[in-house]
């Protein structure tokens, strides 16, 4: 099964497609089982051997955008990041599937 459809399970997830990061405050022992549902590069021996890595640099990567930069959605909406296939890995619609922003002002 695909990452997208375990993290749109509403059973595991209650209302999956909002945005609740509260979700995650929970005691340790909650949050231990919710995590093991968070399986972004897969888990196991096929699991993804780079993750700590990736999980290095899109924290890094992150958290310069969102300190440098205030930017708004520029045509953009739902649309571009609903997805309707799966083919291992969730996928939108075909040409819809840019987010964009447009940089209102940088922080030095």
């Amino acid at each position: 099964m695909s990452t997208y459809f375990i993290l749109r399970d509403p059973t595991i997830f209650p209302e999956p497609t909002k945005f609740l990061p509260e979700r995650w405050l929970l005691e340790p022992g909650e949050l231990q089982q919710l995590e093991r549902y968070l399986v972004p590069g897969s888990k196991g021996t096929l699991g993804c051997p780079g993750q700590s890595m990736n999980w290095s640099w899109m924290h890094h990567t992150i958290g310069n955008l969102v300190r440098r930069f205030d930017m708004v959605l520029h045509e953009t909406t739902e649309r571009n990041v609903q997805m309707v296939r799966d083919n291992f890995i969730g996928q939108t619609e075909p040409g819809t599937h840019n987010v964009q922003v447009k940089v209102m002002e940088e922080y030095f």
